[in-house]
């Protein structure tokens, strides 16, 4: 473990912070000081000896639900507009914020340039798109 992880544990108890830990080696001592301990079973590596090919695909499945779980539960998700918004962000955003139908979303995305601020009304000062790459 490293010297970060080992100081940011007190850290997050002392916060009252629940400590979520995701690990492969269930026998490991830092069970003792979280609160859930998550522990996938991938089974056996394809390269012999090899730690990183499955246990990275699995940690980055585990960590998509619980943050999938976490905005459903924050209340983050507008249940299956995304299904009537084709799947695209932008019009979901537009459709969520405006009421407009999906055309009427498109439209108005096309309208503003793509730009989800503008196609919202939003009385945001606008960023010109050429300083974005100075970031």
């Amino acid at each position: 473990m490293t010297q970060f992880v080992r100081g940011a544990l007190p850290r997050a108890r002392r916060a009252g912070v629940k400590i979520v830990f995701i690990t492969y080696w269930p026998g490991t001592e830092l069970q003792t000081c979280v609160d859930v301990v998550t522990v996938p079973m991938v089974g056996p590596e394809v390269i012999a000896g090899s730690i990183r090919l499955k246990t990275g695909s699995a940690t980055k499945f585990v960590l998509s639900m619980l943050t999938t779980i976490s905005m459903v539960h924050a209340g983050k998700t507008c249940g299956n507009l995304l299904r009537r918004a084709n799947w695209n962000v932008n019009v979901g955003i537009v459709m969520e914020a405006t009421g407009d139908t999906y055309s009427s979303a498109l439209s108005g995305l096309k309208k503003a340039g793509q730009s989800v601020r503008a196609a919202i009304s939003e009385d945001v000062e606008r960023i010109p798109s050429d300083s974005l790459h100075d970031r």
